[in-house]
This record gives C-alpha cells, sequence and structure tokens, in this order.
C-alpha cells in the first residue's frame, strides 16, 4: 500500500508487505485498516508496525465507525458473516450470518445508529438495513443485483449499485 500526495504527486510506501489491499483511513485520518493476508490490520500513519486486530478466516472491506474505535467487516468460510471488532482486537461481534458465498458490502451510518448492507437470498443481491442497538433488520430493496453501496453525509439518502446503474433512495424510514 502506498499513499499519494496530492499537492506534488509522490508517494510513500505505507506498508512493507505484498498482497496487502482494501486500505481504509480512519475517520480521523491518524490510521489506516488494511487486509493482509485474510487478517484486518491497523497502522498509524506517523510511523511504527501494523497491528494484527483479528485472523477471522477471510477478514474483508473493513470500514470504521465514526470515533474510531470500532471496525466494521465481513469474513467468509461456509457462508459469510458480518462482524464488529474494537480496534485493539477486542468484543469481536457476530452480527449477521449468511449461507451467501459472495462477499457483503457494508457501511455504518454517518451516526453509527444503522449498519447498511446487501446480502445475498436465494440468488437475489438486496439491500438491508440492521439497527445496531436492536438488532433489528429491514430490507430495503426487492430488486436482484443491488450491491457496492454507501450512505449520504446526513444518513437520509443512500446510494447504491443495481445491475449497471447508479440509484440513490431516501430512506425516510429511518429519519
Amino acid at each position: 500500500i502506498f499513499i499519494a500526495n496530492q499537492n506534488d504527486g509522490s508517494t510513500t510506501k505505507f506498508t512493507n508487505t505484498t498482497n496487502a489491499f482494501r486500505p481504509c483511513w480512519s475517520k480521523d485520518g491518524t490510521k489506516i485498516a488494511y487486509i493482509y493476508r485474510n487478517a484486518i490490520y491497523v497502522k498509524e500513519l506517523s510511523g511504527g508496525s501494523a497491528v494484527k486486530i483479528d485472523d477471522t478466516d477471510g477478514a474483508w472491506n473493513p470500514e470504521w465507525n465514526i470515533d474510531d474505535s470500532r471496525l466494521l467487516f465481513n469474513a467468509g468460510g461456509n457462508g459469510i458473516s458480518l462482524f464488529t471488532i474494537n480496534i485493539d482486537g477486542s468484543d469481536l461481534q457476530n452480527i449477521l450470518s449468511t449461507s451467501s458465498t459472495g462477499e457483503i458490502w457494508a457501511k455504518w451510518s454517518p451516526d453509527n445508529s444503522f449498519i447498511l448492507y446487501d446480502k445475498d437470498s436465494d440468488s437475489n443481491t438486496d439491500l438491508f438495513v440492521r439497527e445496531v442497538s436492536t438488532g433489528s433488520e429491514q430490507a430495503l430493496t426487492n430488486s436482484n443485483d443491488c450491491r457496492f453501496l454507501d450512505w449520504s453525509s446526513d444518513g437520509n439518502h443512500i446510494v447504491f449499485v443495481r445491475g449497471d446503474d447508479l440509484w440513490e433512495m431516501r430512506i425516510a424510514a429511518l429519519e
């Protein structure tokens, strides 16, 4: 993983390994989480060694919460699960398991009260939202092939890909 300087076009090598991927900046911009050998690592931009925080089989797509204290990620195996974990490696929580063999794209809502994700069910991929405090899940689409998603900064809209098109949806039920 390299960090590019937008001002002068220079790059700085951030990791000393090959095959590190899926980097994700912390919200405060001081750390990067990434995947290496199916595990999640976190490294400070100021230097030092990377810290392995989890080695759940097939860890993928790390996503920081609002205060940089937890990561959301999915992992494979005999299906796909969605997890959260403290950045010190404690309090691993499995919040969703599916029989899907594809990956789950998941994002915290801007206020961290919801998690938006896609999941396969009966060969259809649709969007769901889960309330963090209660674990209640609500389907947002029923149209298949919905994935690659994100929240608006105010948390009232989502954007996602359906087929080859980009879609936007207002999330009135969550307001």
